[in-house]
């Protein structure tokens, strides 16, 4: 059984849109709850990408700006990057206030997941460290330092795994 099919996410196996309206931006601002934790997060979140230059508006769309993709781009770990991981919490934090779920064992499953992530980003920033100080153009041809499987290929705009269409997502952005 994977307990993964009992996650409860409207979020899960949608894909965002490259643009938003104008409009789209003001419903969803105003749709935000602020008298709920949750909706206090949620606008100060929307608040920090504009902040941070991760996206802008232009004209009447939102528009994620290079640093934001880049960003996105750079961050290797990809449950932080997805849906799911805020679906997972969101279902959880729903369990403790209905009194479902011990708000303890949900801060030490936080606390095990961040240190895994932890470490998955030092270990990535440690290959990433090692293969930077040869020379990028030769890695290519060399076996993959994440997954062993796929050797490394110079694409458009990266240098990667040959074996991402089997799940590995290593990559060396061009400088």
């Amino acid at each position: 059984d994977d307990p993964s099919e009992l996650l409860e996410s409207p979020t899960l196996g949608e894909h965002l849109p490259q643009v938003l309206s104008t409009e789209e931006i003001d419903r969803m601002e105003q749709s935000i709850d602020l008298s709920k934790p949750e909706g206090q997060r949620n606008r100060a979140i929307i608040e920090m990408l504009f902040k941070r230059n991760y996206m802008r508006k232009e004209r009447k769309n939102l528009i994620a700006t290079p640093t934001g993709i880049e960003l996105i781009q750079q961050i290797q770990e990809e449950l932080l990057k997805s849906a799911e991981l805020t679906g997972r919490w969101e279902k959880k934090l729903r369990q403790v206030e209905r009194g479902e779920y011990q708000a303890k064992d949900f801060i030490d499953e936080l606390k095990a997941l961040v240190t895994q992530i932890v470490f998955n980003v030092k270990r990535d920033n440690r290959l990433l460290g090692s293969i930077q100080k040869e020379k990028l153009s030769a890695i290519e041809g060399s076996k993959c330092p994440k997954c062993g499987r796929g050797i490394i290929l110079k694409g458009k705009t990266a240098y990667g795994c040959s074996d991402w269409k089997n799940g590995c997502d290593y990559r060396i952005p061009f400088q």
